[in-house]
């Protein structure tokens, strides 16, 4: 990456965070100066980051060079998925996660597929869908995604008779005639079977196999079935090589069979750890992000989820979803290490600061005086009710926008430090930047809250009301 000289250090981790997978860039606050941190985005103790001695612009930044820094213990609960990049989700693949250890109010369901249908299509390999910008506003944010149609012409139907087991969890789907067009739908397109007398026989799936009248899929729960009468629906599948994020244009890289029609129902499914980052840190898509953090990590080619409360108060689980089979999460329930076990996190930017540290004293001198015994107390969280109304754009509702005022409103809330006072101006201008608010009002708190020097600012999610 190229630096432009004169940025600020807010600027300059905005800037790499823009371009860097894999690893995060921060600014840490030491006193009066600013200095960049960078972290890798591993939790685990695999992960690792080296700053090369070819880097042209460290005249600025000082960083030790062609030094691997590994990580330590974490102390975050956290999940990285037990397969890589690239995935196979069917229709309707979902991933259930819990985090801290709340079943009420904090499972998570999310869908690895997001709906819209064809506004306009020029040809087998060019189509728009211009309601995907709302949800989707970033120049080929799609790139890479599978687009398919569940039907019209790029889709084919025909009755299931036999289900037959191929072993190693691959059963054979039958069909009592050759579907039509069948000659153009192969390997890895997508095969929904429904009514069929076992339900275990019922679901969606990604094509393995393609036989003169059947077709193969992986599915561990399948049995043997036969003069069954089931219906059989497979739709071709298509890899996004550009997306246009003003108009919805999407080019694949290879044809359907039929230039689709308007009205044609589509569904868009991320397939790389890029896709799935960006897909579930959308909160038009999830609301996850409230709770959790995503990242891609092992050089980005897996997928990491974590909750965002600190130390032995964190807890994740994936608990299911048949998306999970496709990403090999461990379904143990993982709680966080307790920060002080391992010297890390805040208590090891306190004990630095406050008797110095030995390896970087320019940094951290140290403060305290001898003799002197210090008592490190938590602040006082004084848990906040914000009550807003919003006026909207016409054709927007408060459900598709709900997720995003309510990270809007947490974001610059549960941002604040220790003894901040919560402005209300500053939730209003959080609020108004989200497409379709044309106007905030907050009705409670009617005026700034002042908050002491041992308190810390925080609002859950279900305090936060929208009118």
């Amino acid at each position: 990456m190229t630096f432009s000289g004169g940025k600020s250090a807010s600027d300059t981790a905005d800037f790499i965070n823009a371009i860097l997978n894999g690893a995060t860039a921060i600014v840490r606050e030491v006193g009066s100066s600013n200095f960049l941190e960078i972290n890798t985005n591993t939790f685990s103790t695999s992960g690792s980051l080296e700053i090369k001695g070819a880097s042209t612009a460290n005249g600025s930044f000082a960083f030790e060079l062609d030094s691997e820094k590994t990580s330590g213990d974490p102390n975050k609960a956290f999940a990285v998925s037990g397969s890589a990049e690239p995935y196979d989700f069917a229709e309707a693949d979902s991933l259930v996660v819990v985090i801290d250890n709340n079943i009420v109010d904090n499972t998570f369901n999310i869908l690895m597929n997001f709906g819209g249908s064809i506004t306009a299509a020029t040809s087998t390999t060019i189509f728009s869908d211009s309601t995907l910008p709302n949800v989707f506003p970033t120049s080929d944010e799609l790139v890479d995604f599978f687009v398919a149609f569940t039907s019209g012409a790029n889709t084919t139907t025909e009755a299931i008779d036999t289900v037959a087991d191929q072993t190693s969890n691959i059963f054979r789907y039958s069909f009592a005639n050759v579907p039509t067009n069948f000659v153009d739908f192969a390997i890895g397109d997508l095969l929904k079977i429904t009514g069929l007398a076992d339900s275990e026989n019922n679901g969606n799936f990604i094509v393995v196999a393609k036989g003169a009248q059947s077709m193969d899929v992986l599915n561990p729960n399948g049995v043997n079935a036969s003069l069954q009468s089931g219906t059989g629906v497979i739709s071709q599948r298509r890899q996004i090589t550009a997306y246009n994020q003003l108009t919805g244009e999407m080019t694949v890289g290879s044809a359907f069979r039929a230039t689709p029609s308007v009205s044609d129902p589509l569904i868009v499914i991320p397939s790389t750890i890029d896709n799935l980052v960006n897909y579930i840190n959308n909160t038009k898509i999830t609301s996850f992000t409230l709770k959790g953090t995503v990242e891609g990590v092992e050089n980005y080619t897996k997928l990491q989820l974590a909750s965002v409360s600190s130390g032995s108060d964190g807890f994740i689980q994936v608990t299911g979803g048949d998306a999970n089979s496709k990403l090999n999460f461990d379904t143990d329930l993982v709680r966080g290490i307790q920060a002080y076990s391992d010297w890390v996190g805040l208590t090891k930017l306190v004990h630095r600061t406050i008797y110095g540290d030995d390896n970087d004293l320019t940094s951290f001198p140290g403060s305290g005086a001898a003799g002197i015994t210090f008592q490190i107390l938590a602040p006082t969280t004084k848990e906040l009710q914000i009550e807003l109304d919003v006026d909207l754009a016409e054709g927007v509702s408060i459900a598709s926008i709900e997720n995003e005022i309510k990270s809007a409103v947490s974001g610059y809330v549960n941002g604040l430090g220790v003894g901040d006072d919560v402005i209300i101006e500053e939730i209003r201008a959080a609020v108004i930047k989200i497409t379709g608010i044309v106007d905030v009002r907050l009705n409670n708190p009617t005026d700034n809250i002042t908050i002491a020097d041992n308190e810390l600012a925080r609002v859950p999610d279900h305090n936060i009301v929208i009118g």
